[in-house]
């Protein structure tokens, strides 16, 4: 009999959610009875469904909500659910509420390895709750982040990486970010793509730059929302290297400029 796994994720973005998709897209060959819980807008519910994915047309859209429980704890009784998988904070929200005493395995996935403190009381809600079976890290750093929690069962937090296939991407053309920018040929890109979130590290990232020796032909390509932070700016500033780092906002194209 196969393994019936529930997985409630938001699967609008497309290469963000690849890797994700991809996981589950696999179980589903290997024989996996997978059931998705998603917006059906979303960009890989069609090949869900092309795999034998259930795939309903729901997604928590508040944090506390009965009606999303009920909907979350009926299905899972229905379909007789033994795993769910939640992979963001209105998912573990409802979905660790909705299977109160159901025999059903809770599994988390943690992607970045800061912001979690056994001392802040919220966090019982979310990664450091009792109900929760096992934690799906995506790092070492992250698992080390949960084995240094104050009572934490080490044995929860297991290390998958969730990677790229190369294959994924052989169909991008290279775009020529060098001529657009008016670059020097010789110009040694680092490239970064990512919207603007505290995790991501932008501030280091910025810093590390303005230690590189002068006069190294080295240009900083940043892509993605909410770069042009004031302080972001700041620090570019302080170390003159404004010719040297480029702020280019959100592109459509960011897979053609790392290419």
């Amino acid at each position: 009999m196969a393994i019936k796994v529930l997985v409630i994720s938001d699967y609008r973005s497309y290469h963000t959610a690849r890797p994700e998709a991809e996981v589950f897209i696999g179980l589903a060959k290997l024989g996996f009875e997978i059931h998705v819980m998603t917006y059906d807008e979303g960009n890989h519910v069609k090949r869900f469904r092309e795999v034998g994915i259930k795939v309903v047309n729901f997604h928590p859209r508040k944090k506390f909500d009965k009606k999303e429980r009920a909907i979350i704890r009926e299905y899972a009784i229905k379909e007789q659910i033994q795993i769910a998988h939640f992979f963001n904070r209105r998912a573990i929200l409802n979905g660790t509420q909705a299977l109160k005493k159901l025999p059903v395995k809770v599994v988390l996935y943690r992607g970045y390895s800061s912001d979690l403190r056994w001392y802040d009381p919220t966090e019982y809600l979310y990664f450091l709750n009792p109900r929760v079976d096992k934690i799906w890290c995506n790092s070492i750093g992250v698992k080390e982040l949960f084995d240094k929690q104050l009572g934490f069962v080490k044995s929860k937090a297991k290390v998958i990486n969730k990677g790229h296939r190369l294959a994924w991407y052989t169909s991008y053309e290279p775009h020529n970010i060098k001529a657009e920018l008016g670059l020097p040929k010789d110009a040694f890109l680092l490239v970064n793509v990512a919207n603007n979130r505290r995790m991501k590290g932008i501030p280091y990232l910025l810093e590390a730059i303005n230690l590189l020796p002068e006069g190294l032909p080295i240009h900083l390509i940043i892509i993605g929302k909410g770069m042009d932070l004031e302080s972001n700016l700041q620090i570019i500033s302080d170390g003159n290297r404004q010719a040297q780092v480029h702020m280019v906002g959100f592109r459509t194209d960011s897979l053609n400029v790392v290419k």
